[in-house]
């Protein structure tokens, strides 16, 4: 059937179901602006890991000393995107949990009645299979991001999940993501009323973005609270004239280092991204 959801006040129409809500589940988190509902396993898949064996399970040397400047109080823009805590530092627990996926669902950019379906968002270690691991890029709101609209006063970036995690403390604290960032394109940007917006690339219409690197060419990588998530979005290569042979879908994320995100993904995308323009 080509009606695939319905409004609340809506009959129905052939086999078509509404989408299952993650809003209405009791263990789901709900964003700040209550249009994005999230729900993690209540098993986790890596359970109780000491920091240094989530560090090694995932490659990330960077996991601690991010935690450290994350609990230390020390926003990203007070530090400068600097990395201030060291490398060893004392954090407040011993242990995480971790999880390899997480589910999201939003509120649809067309009608806020209706819920756009649930969709997956994966972090695997990296593994004989994926040297690489795996992880699905988001949009997030954080500070050191861009505005997209002159209606809204968020600033957003891209963001590649690395690794899903939640510190085990007494009470629990809420749920976590190592994420890797990337920068729209300095070269695609407005002035409106005194106000820099990023805008999509002109006649193909979506944004430009780039890995965000440290001055050693090491990828900027922080963390962030999980329900700081806003959309799912789908990054393509720009690949050129010429295509490496080398590249495949589990190693284009790795090898580029400037992508579109893709505002047709599907029409709810479209209407989410481009809307905030």
């Amino acid at each position: 059937m080509w009606i695939s959801a319905a409004s609340p006040d809506e009959r129905l129409v052939g086999h078509a179901a509404p989408p299952k809500s993650v809003f209405h589940n009791p263990r789901s988190q709900v964003s700040s602006d209550h249009n994005t509902a999230f729900l993690l396993t209540c098993q986790p898949h890596l359970p109780c890991l000491s920091i240094d064996e989530a560090c090694a399970a995932f490659s990330m040397d960077d996991l601690r000393a991010a935690l450290g400047d994350f609990f230390s109080g020390r926003s990203y823009t007070n530090r400068n995107g600097r990395r201030i805590a060291a490398p060893n530092c004392s954090l407040p627990f011993s242990h995480v949990h971790m999880w390899n996926k997480f589910r999201i669902q939003q509120r649809s950019a067309q009608n806020p009645l209706s819920l756009r379906p649930a969709q997956t968002v994966e972090a695997h270690p990296p593994s004989p299979a994926l040297p690489f691991g795996r992880g699905n890029t988001v949009l997030i709101v954080h500070e050191s991001g861009e505005l997209i609209s002159i209606d809204d006063d968020k600033r957003y970036l891209v963001a590649q999940v690395r690794a899903i995690l939640q510190p085990v403390t007494d009470p629990m604290s809420p749920p976590l993501i190592y994420v890797e960032f990337f920068n729209f394109s300095n070269t695609h940007f407005v002035n409106m009323d005194g106000i820099c917006i990023a805008v999509p690339a002109p006649k193909i219409e979506m944004f430009v973005v780039q890995r965000r690197l440290r001055s050693n060419g090491q990828r900027l990588g922080d963390v962030v609270r999980l329900d700081d998530v806003r959309d799912v979005v789908q990054l393509v290569p720009k690949f050129g004239g010429k295509v490496s042979p080398s590249v495949t879908r589990d190693n284009s994320l790795e090898i580029g280092q400037e992508f579109y995100v893709n505002s047709f993904a599907d029409k709810e995308v479209f209407h989410a991204i481009l809307s905030y323009q």
